[in-house]
């Protein structure tokens, strides 16, 4: 049975991820009180002490993080995007960070009751951070992974106080935005 890497987002094997010739590295010792700028300290996120969080979901069994890597004057120069659990981390995007800003887009619709997608490509399959905060109803955040125009698979947050941080606002390009269809 041949594993893609938006099957992987959703498995917890890290036999599946070295079988895929892909390392899987252990964070567990170096996940601690990263600076979150104007955003609150989630003990649950990927990120390493020297990182910036720009987005962070928990899940059932696992997280979703949004990391930037600072450089030598302060400022985000890399980011990366890491699903699973500190002690496997099962999935991460891009490899190298170099040039790695330019890989994600943010887009927003509205800015009362608004929604917010930070996304990137990989593969052939698009992943949105999303954020929805529609007026008078209940927010909803999670990851969804896009196929061509179908929607194979939504993960929404479960646990902690998810979020989109400024951080993001400030640092990533735009891009347009497109409604994820069949998402609730």
């Amino acid at each position: 049975m041949a594993f893609t890497k938006a099957s992987m987002l959703f498995v917890n094997c890290a036999a599946i991820s070295m079988a895929l010739g892909q390392s899987v590295p252990s964070y567990a010792d170096k996940v601690g009180t990263p600076y979150l700028g104007d955003a609150l300290f989630f003990e649950g996120n990927l990120c390493a002490p020297d990182e910036v969080v720009f987005s962070n979901c928990e899940m059932i069994h696992k997280t979703a993080s949004l990391c930037g890597k600072k450089n030598g004057t302060n400022e985000v120069n890399g980011l990366q995007y890491r699903f699973g659990t500190r002690d496997v981390l099962e999935f991460y995007f891009p490899n190298n960070l170099d040039n790695s800003l330019k890989k994600f887009t943010l887009s927003k619709l509205g800015a009362s009751g608004s929604e917010t997608h930070i996304t990137f490509e990989n593969d052939g399959y698009e992943y949105i951070i999303f954020g929805k905060d529609p007026l008078g109803e209940r927010s909803s955040y999670g990851v969804a992974v896009k196929h061509g125009s179908r929607l194979i698979a939504v993960n929404k947050c479960t646990r902690g106080r998810p979020a989109i941080f400024q951080e993001a606002y400030r640092i990533l390009q735009r891009g347009p935005f497109a409604e994820i269809r069949g998402l609730r």
